[in-house]
């Protein structure tokens, strides 16, 4: 049984019993033990071609590559050295290959392929933005073979607002709906789509610039408006005081003043992701209409 690969020469001599001799210079060549070298494989992706050769060394060529142990991935089969398909379903597959040389001697060599989903870009929307407020929303994918790099594949975004890795962020400068495509590229290159859209507000402002007056023990009631941002609006007194009598609900300054004199004070509005605008306004509050005579 040969321990050594390699070539060895030497001479071998026959004597008869007559003590005649004969020689022959011969040698004996010793392969390698037939070897799986074949370590890894490749992984795949569910829908994408896939091909990976096996290879061997040492026995006797040619060889002759089977699955011993399966299964190959599902849309996967072993054809000559090369395992090649369309893998069909996702999941870490464990088996064992093996080669046979012309002498019938054999290998094995255990081996796994992980098969992904196929890429998918799971954003299915992204936020609103308001004009000159700082907007940031990440992107984000499953499947194929991470990393992913991201695009725009179809243009424009807002204006003030650029895609830096997987986020989309800036301060937009304009307002209006704007649509565009992304695209992201795994590893291995393959690439998927999604067209998104992002819509941005003016920024919010309280257009209400004046109140009427009022009289004591009149009934009063003025609504406040705003525009921009992200509706619904969350109306408060930020400073300052109402005339004595009337409160703040909802948008409306309503209720019976009791107390003369003029009031100043400051409304806030607040939308729905919390930006906020203010407004100083005032109302007067006159006595009642007494005749003095």
């Amino acid at each position: 049984t040969p321990t050594t690969a390699g070539t060895f020469n030497f001479t071998v001599q026959v004597t008869d019993s007559a003590l005649a001799t004969a020689t022959k210079a011969l040698s004996i060549t010793i392969g390698a033990a037939l070897t799986v070298t074949t370590t890894s494989l490749a992984n795949g992706v569910v829908g994408t071609a896939y091909s990976q050769p096996l290879a061997a060394a040492g026995g006797t060529p040619p060889y002759t590559w089977s699955i011993s142990v399966p299964p190959l991935p599902p849309g996967l089969t072993l054809i000559g050295n090369t395992i090649s398909g369309t893998p069909t379903t996702a999941g870490t597959f464990n088996f064992t290959v093996q080669v046979t040389d012309s002498a019938l001697a054999t290998a094995t060599k255990a081996l796994s392929i992980t098969i992904s989903e196929a890429l998918t870009i799971t954003t299915i929307s992204l936020a609103n933005g308001v004009v000159g407020t700082a907007y940031s929303q990440p992107l984000s994918a499953t499947g194929g073979t991470p990393p992913y790099t991201w695009s725009i594949s179809v243009p424009p975004l807002p204006p003030g607002l650029t895609l830096i890795g997987n986020t989309i962020s800036g301060t937009p400068t304009t307002a209006g709906t704007f649509n565009f495509t992304v695209q992201v590229t795994d590893s291995a290159l393959a690439t998927a789509t999604k067209a998104l859209s992002i819509t941005i507000s003016e920024a919010l402002t309280i257009t209400t610039t004046s109140l009427p007056n009022g009289v004591v023990n009149t009934f009063y009631s003025q609504a406040l408006t705003a525009t921009g941002g992200t509706p619904p609006y969350t109306w408060s007194i930020s400073a300052g005081t109402l005339p004595t009598g009337l409160t703040l609900t909802g948008n409306t300054i309503s209720g019976t003043p009791t107390a003369a004199g003029p009031f100043n004070f400051t409304v806030q509005v607040t939308d729905s992701v919390a930006a906020t605008a203010t407004k100083a306004l005032s109302i007067t509050i006159s006595e009642a209409l007494t005749i003095t005579t």
